[in-house]
């Protein structure tokens, strides 16, 4: 695939300006020194956080194939050092570190897209990656984000900010969809036992093979999953102020924002269950309508 080269000077400006509103947010929050109203401290946090995504955004894909050859931080290396940005975030995010927290815990949630968009960069350019790093990389990346933000939801529910119930069928249907994709694959796992005959009672073997070939339709993730994915995420941000008690009224928002997360974590599973040819291809379309959430330059 031929890419155009990138204006380098323009995409330079940009990054330097993203790390000077992050800069200056920071240095802003800082000056001020003293108790702030919420509302102006968070808007500080975020547009500080905002400015440290765009500087990341705004690297072509020229320089990240680039960035991608250079030691530990091939894409796997990017994924593994964003779940390390994150946790560390949230834990001087709990531990009243709101600004250090918060800026590490950015970092660590643009690496989503940053490893991808680098594994992206390093194909079009043509940058060598050995077949064992691609298949680590399909099952490593998203067994990262369900590190990331189901914990944190959990978290924020036992603090009482949403419903214990809904965070809980949140890290459920995790576990389930880790279990049906690769490397574990229990849907194919299950079909291969019955064929060749590894366990000895017919009956059995049937019911292995049945519901095995229903969870074995694919383990790539739809759209539905990166939907849910990002509502997991953004929704953190409407839990933050009820969770630091900045507000105490009723906290209806994060239980609708995490229903909807339930809702797209459910249709994630069956788009990769074989239901029926017509509705597998119904989901299948609208599952992977649009490009909105592909590695896009922006």
């Amino acid at each position: 695939m031929k890419v155009s080269p990138e204006n380098t000077w323009a995409w330079k400006i940009k990054v330097s300006l993203g790390l000077g509103l992050a800069v200056a947010m920071g240095a802003l929050l800082r000056s001020l020194n003293g108790p702030l109203p919420w509302q102006l401290e968070a808007c500080l946090i975020l547009t500080s956080a905002l400015g440290l995504g765009i500087a990341n955004l705004c690297v072509p894909k020229r320089q990240l194939a680039r960035i991608g050859q250079l030691p530990c931080l091939e894409p796997n290396w990017m994924t593994l050092w964003s779940l390390i940005f994150w946790w560390a975030g949230v834990y001087l995010f709990v531990k009243g570190h709101r600004y250090p927290g918060a800026m590490l815990a950015a970092q660590g949630g643009i690496g989503d897209v940053m490893d991808g968009k680098t594994a992206v960069a390093m194909r079009e350019f043509g940058v060598w990656r050995s077949a064992l790093c691609r298949r680590i990389g399909k099952w490593f990346d998203p067994l990262c984000d369900k590190l990331k933000y189901p914990p944190v939801i959990v978290l924020f529910a036992a603090a009482l900010v949403l419903g214990m119930k809904i965070a809980l069928w949140i890290a459920a249907f995790e576990v389930i969809g880790t279990l049906i994709r690769n490397p574990i694959n229990v849907g194919a796992r299950m079909a291969w036992a019955s064929k060749k005959k590894m366990v000895k009672n017919e009956r059995l073997r049937c019911w292995l093979y049945a519901i095995g070939r229903r969870l074995v339709r694919k383990s790539k993730a739809s759209a539905f999953g990166k939907v849910k994915a990002t509502i997991q995420s953004l929704g953190l941000l409407f839990c933050a102020p009820f969770f630091l008690t900045w507000i105490t009224e009723p906290k209806a928002m994060p239980d609708v924002i995490y229903l909807l997360a339930l809702a797209f974590g459910a249709l994630s599973i069956i788009s990769r269950m074989r239901i029926h040819p017509t509705f597998d291809a119904f989901i299948d379309r609208v599952g992977n309508a649009g490009s909105l959430f592909k590695h896009q330059d922006i």
